[in-house]
Parts: structure tokens; C-alpha cells; sequence
């Protein structure tokens, strides 16, 4: 299985590549679907392509109905996730065990349920012991991993594994045109993948409303195959998402950690004290079980520490510290109590004492606070005026006094990527400046130099989640160490992703080349992808090619929705 949602609805081996905008010119390149021998298949494809788009674009999906987790068990789950990956689900296991999971990306995975629900899922550690607490979690001891919720995420699993933005997958790898029925109340059509089942409505604009396993041999009657119905959350329901979340991210502030082992090392010291106070000080340790740092960041821990103090065996004082420490390491703890010696209880002599417990915590209370104003979401934008647009919102013509010239292009690709690459440029998502047979989403001179725009809007920071940048520039995959099927998939996921950016970026090289001092600038709205991107390019790139390159992060201006 990949560990995506796909693999844990059936054992799929479908594509891991994100929806993209196709930078080709419209008149020299083919369709994605050209030389494809049954035109209904290149239909099935176009359909499916306009559909993953739109899931990945919606600001957020409800997910409900049933899939199959590790060792065939059936979860039911009802859940709503964003578009940056906050999810917020319910887990019901066949057989017994209800608990909600609450995910906040890359500031981890929580979970709470009931006895049945720790005993379903594989934690590590006691699930007797969780109570009613939340529990931080590696999400793949579910045995499903519920981040391939994420819309960007899905849709990408959904894609043929040849798909690429200039690179259509081969006619054999093109899925079939099905059946029609209703679905959720709605007209749809069966697009049947390989391994999968999706149902697409047949109003425009396209949307995928279900995703089931293909059927498995005939093997006589059995239960129902396994199927999640999928619908866009509007902007109550995605209101409401935010605000419970914040309300059970407030709730984390006491949450355990199931991969964290804190204890207390060696005696309490007790001292230095003086006639009117002491203090007591204790040594804790951690080890941590986490396999991977992607499934579970674990260079700081956080453990709660109680350290009670006591005169004569009469309560003094209790002391209760969250304390920050690296992971496998050490740190103290201290408690300082006040008393008077008029206590003492024979010969002028008095005892103190202390005791201590500790228990690891997934969270500082700063990181609480952090998360509960995080998950509420930015305030709401302001309303758009000409004075907000980048000016000059323009639809040139010409050459610009550069290599190539202006000229018309479809508008393809989803309203928030279009409104961000006419942010990055300042002119019209429905010209680009095309050099040779190249198309580029923006030209301009910069002090001199003639300088070709790639614009790289929000979405692809999750499909590069198994990456990272290495303190010698080069980067680390999640299944290096760790080769859990979950890791081998978001690692796929990750390379797959950079091998179609470095195909697309020695394309552009290739159109810049020829022109001496041109230089090529992608601009991306996430900073982690620039930095991944960057890191990969100069190690499979050759000198000279990676030199004309500029490397730009510019957030996205919530405030500009495009030009008019």
C-alpha cells in the first residue's frame, strides 16, 4: 500500500503527482490527452483532470463514509480538512472503538478516544492510561494515514503516474468513461482508474463527489466495498471547522505524547536550604520511540514536571514546570519553598523532603496559545479596491524590448494560483510571454537584466513533505531511515514532485540559454518549496544552468483576488 487514503480505501498503485497549470504554448503543444486511440478515455482524463483541480483548489472537503485500514479492519470517518491540512475527523473502527482525531499539519497529530479506540489503533504505550486525554500520535499507528485527506494530496493520488503538466500520461495509463447514477443527489459519471472508482458530476464545473476501490473479482456476495463521499465545505462550514478547532487545540495544553518517555533520573536533590527556604531539584530524561522525523518532529520534547515539598512530612509546597529538553536528553527541574522554622518539631531540627513525577507533554503552553490563534485563521481580507491591484494589471503586447513577445493564453488552472501568479507579474493571467516555443507566466527587465517569471502559488508544499534541506544544502527523504510504507509514500511523493519541476525548469533553461545575462526567477508563495526546489536544483543541475536562476518567496496578498 502507499499509505494514502487511496491505499487505505484498497491496495491502489495510482500516480503521486499534483494538479498543474500547463506552461506550453496552446498551439504547438498537444492536449494532455493527444494520442490517445479511444476519444473516450482522453475524455475521462480531461474530466478527471478538471475535477482533481477543483478539489485541490476549494478552500476546504468534507470526507464521510468508510475505508479499509492495515489488516483489513473498516473505519468509519467523517472528516473536514483545509486546503493547508487541518483536519478535524471522527474515527469509528468496525467492531468497536469511537475517537476523534484533530490534525494540525506540521505542528503534529492528535488523537482521543475510547479504550476500544486505543486498542484499535497501534500507539505505543498503555491506551488505558490516555483516559480522556489527547494523545499526539504518529498517524500512521492508525493504521490509515489520515493526511492523505488532504485535498492536494488526494487529488494528486487520483492522477495517472504518467501525468505531468507537459508530459501526458500514455494512452494505456488513461482512465475509462463509466456508468452514470446519482450520487449525494447529483447527476455523475463513473471515471474508472485502475484501482479506483471515481464518480465526477456531469455539471460544470466538474467536481468529484465520491472515490471507491475498484471491484475486486467475483468472489460471491460480501459486504460493500469501502467508499468516501466528497463535498466542498462553504464558507459557514469552513468557519465552523476553524473555530472547533481552535476550541480542542485550547484543550492540548494537558495533551501526552505517545512517542515521548519522560522520567525522573537519580535521587532529588534537596538544597541548598536556609532557616526560611529550600529548594529541591530534579533531573529528567526522555527517550523517544519516533521512527522518523516526518512523522513525528522530535528534535525538542516537552515533559510536565510535580515536585511537592514537604517539613516534617507536612505539605509545604507543590511546584508543577513544563519543561523543554532535546529529544533522548536532559534537563532540570526546581522548586523553591518558603516556610518558617517555628515548624520544626523537636530539638530545633527539621526534615525537609520532596517527591516527583513527571510525564511527557506534546505541547509548551506557549505552543498552545500559538496554535489556538493559528487555527482560528487569518482575519477576513479586506474588500478589493483599484488601489489594492498590483499595478499595472496589464495585458501587453509586444516584446517588451526582450527575447520573446507577448501573447494570448487559455486561462487554465484555479482562481487563488491564477490571482497569484497576476500578483507575482503585475499583468493579465491571460497573456504570458512566450520565448521560442516556451511560455512564461511574466518578463521584465530587473537593473538591467532581462528577467523570465515562473510564479509558483500555494499547493505544493505538502506534495514536498517528504524532503527536507540538510545543513550541507542537500536533502533528506523521509524513508531514509524510516521504511514504513507511509514514509516510502510521502518520500515518493516528494521526488516525483521535484523530478517534474526539474523537467520543467531545464525546459525553461533550454528557451533562456541562448540569450546572454537572461536569467530565470521563480517566485513561490511557500517558502519551504523554494528552499526544497533550490537544494535539488543545484545538485542535478550544471553549473552555468543553475547560476541563471533567481530564487524569490513572496507571500501571497490575501487582500488581491485577481485582476478584473
Amino acid at each position: 500500500m502507499l499509505g494514502t487514503l487511496l491505499a487505505t480505501l484498497a491496495t491502489l498503485t495510482v500516480g503521486l503527482t499534483a494538479y498543474s497549470v500547463a506552461r506550453t504554448g496552446p498551439a504547438d503543444r498537444p492536449s494532455p490527452a493527444a494520442g490517445a486511440d479511444d476519444p473516450t478515455r482522453r475524455q475521462a482524463y480531461e474530466l478527471l483532470l478538471a475535477a482533481a483541480g477543483a478539489l485541490s483548489s476549494a478552500p476546504g472537503q468534507h470526507y464521510h463514509g468508510s475505508l479499509t485500514a492495515d489488516g483489513g479492519r473498516e473505519v468509519g470517518i467523517d472528516a473536514r480538512v483545509t486546503r493547508e491540512g487541518l483536519t478535524l475527523s471522527t474515527v469509528d473502527f468496525t467492531g468497536g472503538g469511537h475517537g476523534d482525531l484533530l490534525d494540525l499539519g506540521r505542528d503534529g497529530t492528535y488523537a482521543r478516544g475510547d479504550a476500544a479506540f486505543w486498542s484499535a489503533a497501534h500507539a505505543p504505550g498503555s491506551g488505558s492510561a490516555y483516559g480522556t486525554a489527547w494523545v499526539r500520535i504518529d498517524f500512521d499507528a492508525l493504521g490509515f494515514d489520515p493526511r492523505a485527506l488532504i485535498p492536494s494530496i488526494l487529488a494528486a493520488d487520483l492522477l495517472p503516474a504518467g501525468h505531468e503538466d507537459e508530459a501526458p500520461p500514455p494512452p494505456a495509463d488513461l482512465p475509462r468513461l463509466g456508468d452514470l447514477a446519482p450520487v449525494g443527489g447529483v447527476e455523475a459519471r463513473q471515471v474508472r482508474l485502475e484501482h479506483a472508482t471515481v464518480w465526477i458530476t456531469t455539471a460544470k464545473p466538474p467536481r468529484i463527489v465520491r472515490v471507491e476501490p475498484a471491484p475486486a473479482p467475483a468472489s460471491g456476495p460480501g459486504p460493500a466495498a469501502p467508499a468516501l463521499d466528497v463535498e466542498p465545505l462553504d464558507g459557514a462550514a469552513l468557519s465552523a471547522l476553524r473555530t472547533t478547532a481552535s476550541q480542542r487545540a485550547a484543550e492540548l495544553d494537558h495533551a501526552l505524547d505517545s512517542q515521548v518517555t519522560a522520567a525522573i533520573d537519580g535521587q532529588i536533590k534537596v538544597g541548598p536550604c536556609a532557616p526560611a527556604s529550600c529548594v529541591a531539584t530534579v533531573t529528567v530524561i526522555n527517550n523517544v520511540n519516533a521512527r522518523s522525523p516526518y512523522m513525528h518532529p522530535a528534535a525538542q520534547v516537552n515533559a510536565e514536571v510535580t515536585i511537592e515539598m514537604t517539613l516534617d512530612d507536612k505539605h509545604l509546597n507543590t511546584c508543577t514546570e513544563t519543561v523543554t529538553m532535546p529529544a533522548n536528553g536532559k534537563t532540570t527541574a526546581k522548586c523553591t519553598t518558603s516556610y518558617s522554622v517555628k515548624q520544626a518539631t523537636s530539638g530545633g531540627e527539621y526534615f525537609i523532603g520532596a517527591k516527583a513525577s513527571t510525564s511527557s507533554r506534546a505541547l509548551t503552553p506557549a505552543d498552545v496559545q500559538r496554535l489556538t490563534t493559528v487555527v482560528a485563521g487569518p482575519p477576513p481580507a479586506p474588500p478589493v479596491s483599484p488601489s489594492a491591484l498590483p499595478p499595472p494589471c496589464a495585458r501587453p503586447t509586444g516584446a517588451d524590448g526582450g527575447p520573446g513577445h507577448w501573447h494570448p493564453a487559455p486561462v487554465l488552472g484555479a482562481p487563488a494560483a491564477l490571482a497569484y501568479q497576476e500578483q507575482v507579474t503585475g499583468v493579465r493571467a491571460d497573456v504570458h510571454y512566450r520565448v521560442g516555443d516556451r511560455d512564461f507566466d511574466g518578463y521584465r527587465t530587473d537593473a538591467g537584466a532581462q528577467v523570465l517569471l515562473d510564479a509558483k502559488p500555494e499547493g505544493s508544499s505538502w506534495q514536498l513533505w517528504g524532503a527536507r534541506p540538510t545543513g550541507d544544502g542537500r536533502l533528506a527523504y523521509a524513508d531514509d531511515e524510516d521504511k514504513s510504507e507511509t514514509a516510502v509514500a510521502w518520500a515518493n511523493r516528494a521526488r516525483h514532485r521535484l523530478d517534474a519541476e526539474l523537467h520543467r525548469l531545464r525546459a525553461e533553461l533550454d528557451a533562456v540559454r541562448p540569450y546572454s545575462g537572461a536569467k530565470l526567477r521563480l517566485v513561490t508563495a511557500e517558502a519551504d518549496v523554494l528552499d526544497k526546489l533550490r537544494a535539488y536544483a543545484k545538485s542535478q543541475l550544471p553549473q552555468d544552468d543553475y547560476a541563471r536562476l533567481e530564487w524569490r518567496t513572496e507571500p501571497v496578498d490575501r487582500a488581491f483576488t485577481g485582476c478584473p
